[in-house]
């Protein structure tokens, strides 16, 4: 169904057609049921329902929600060939089910007995409050129906939740919103905190980014591609975002993405590790922050011209975050289409690129104009000069001067071979904070305009 939906490119959620898949019977609680699970005995399949109302699960948690003492030679066993379930990493304690595996699962425990996944959901709340994720707790006090607990939750961790919950929730199914809401102004409360919503104001605190308000103008300035502004911000406003939780994890994302820009792209890896090291150490793979780690390393990989990590990182990127979180869905597809551009299949590459500008997703990027930079380029790469053109006497104003020189200087080339560019570019060389990749186009597109004109020198 997915497949069908892609190929006739229509618009789909994931999720959505997921849910479809799961409501017209098409076998998929069969399949796992029976051929998935059909190995394991009756009371293991019944231990790994109960354990599906979680994202991740380590040995603890797994025996708190199961009862089984051998919880960590379950997990290892459900791990070994990776299969069913995944070691986070090699020295972390936590696992997760396949997702496919997980919602089907959870689909059966929550439709074949709601009362066992209720209690199973408060057992999990009780747990993150002893553990100090206050968030997740939240998540499943609410999806429990235990009313006092979720009030209890942002009484005793509301800052903390509020902070936490646009950028570090995982992706798990939230929970629905009850009847009685309405009537209920404490339990409504509950809800807006957990959702990152306000007391006064029915829109996110956060941006469709989830990042925490008080980075949002260090943010801005990425969206514009202007990161010596976003990293003057950084410095002069890390004081001011205080030291919460999140703090250290919203500062090594904007580190990483700064990095990557700006062509640092050890300094980008380094950063994006640590905020997966981080995710990890607190099971939360899954989680916003995970989906930015591991975009700035398929960025990075896409960068240095390694496509087989690239595509791996991607890939990862879209089964752990296949809720959506739409500008990684964006920044996704639009590394896609780098990648195709980078092998010389520069028409795909352009249909991903006028798709995502079509839906508006474009303005989601970071920076916020490179997908009509790059749709210029594919343009010009295929020969369609006179559309290149056109396209950018529309965009060129929304691009920063550097960038908008580098691709004016594009065109000119394409289009007259042997034009002075190099009188337009050289100023470049000069800028004292001129990312290093634009330094590296300048300095071959004046190569190159010479070459044209015979001067091998």
């Amino acid at each position: 169904m997915v497949a069908v939906a892609a190929l006739s490119q229509q618009s789909h959620e994931p999720e959505d057609v997921l849910e479809q898949l799961l409501r017209t019977g098409a076998g998929l609680s069969e399949y796992v049921l029976q051929d998935v699970l059909g190995r394991y005995p009756a009371d293991l399949r019944q231990a790994m329902h109960d354990a599906s109302v979680v994202e991740s699960v380590c040995p603890d948690l797994f025996t708190t929600l199961t009862g089984r003492a051998d919880a960590a030679d379950v997990l290892a066993d459900l791990g070994r060939d990776g299969m069913f379930a995944t070691r986070l990493d090699d020295t972390s304690a936590w696992y997760r089910y396949d997702r496919l595996w997980r919602t089907a699962l959870y689909a059966i425990l929550t439709e074949g007995d709601p009362a066992r996944a209720r209690h199973l959901h408060a057992t999990a709340a009780d747990w993150y409050a002893a553990h100090l994720q206050p968030t997740e707790g939240l998540r499943h006090a609410l999806a429990a129906a235990d009313r006092s607990s979720a009030i209890s939750f942002v009484r005793r961790f509301g800052v903390q939740i509020r902070e936490a919950a646009p950028q570090a929730a995982v992706t798990a199914s939230a929970p629905r919103p009850w009847s009685s809401l309405a009537d209920d102004p404490a339990l409504a409360h509950s809800f807006a905190t957990y959702r990152g919503l306000s007391t006064t104001t029915a829109a996110p605190t956060g941006s469709a980014d989830l990042i925490q308000p008080s980075a949002q103008p260090i943010w801005r300035a990425l969206r514009r591609g202007d990161h010596e502004a976003a990293r003057s911000a950084l410095i002069a406003d890390t004081a001011a975002m205080g030291h919460s939780p999140l703090h250290r994890s919203t500062m090594l994302r904007l580190r990483a993405v700064i990095a990557r820009m700006t062509g640092r792209l050890g300094d980008a890896v380094r950063h994006a590790d640590s905020l997966g090291d981080d995710v990890r150490a607190n099971g939360l793979v899954g989680s916003h922050d995970d989906g930015w780690a591991r975009l700035v390393l398929a960025e990075v990989a896409v960068q240095r011209g390694t496509p087989d990590a690239a595509v791996e990182h991607l890939d990862t990127l879209a089964v752990q975050l296949w809720q959506s979180v739409p500008a990684l869905v964006a920044a996704q597809q639009f590394q896609a289409a780098l990648l195709c551009q980078q092998r010389h299949d520069d028409i795909a590459a352009l249909d991903t690129v006028e798709q995502l500008i079509l839906a508006g997703d474009d303005a989601l990027l970071v920076p916020e104009w490179a997908a009509r930079v790059l749709r210029v380029e594919l343009l010009i790469a295929i020969g369609r000069l006179h559309d290149a053109h056109r396209q950018w006497q529309a965009d060129a104003a929304a691009v920063p001067a550097s960038t908008a020189t580098i691709t004016t200087a594009k065109l000119l080339l394409a289009r007259q071979p042997r034009n002075r560019a190099d009188r337009l570019l050289r100023p470049l060389l000069d800028e004292p904070h001129i990312p290093l990749f634009h330094q590296v186009e300048v300095r071959l597109l004046m190569a190159h305009q010479a070459s044209t004109t015979g001067n091998a020198q």
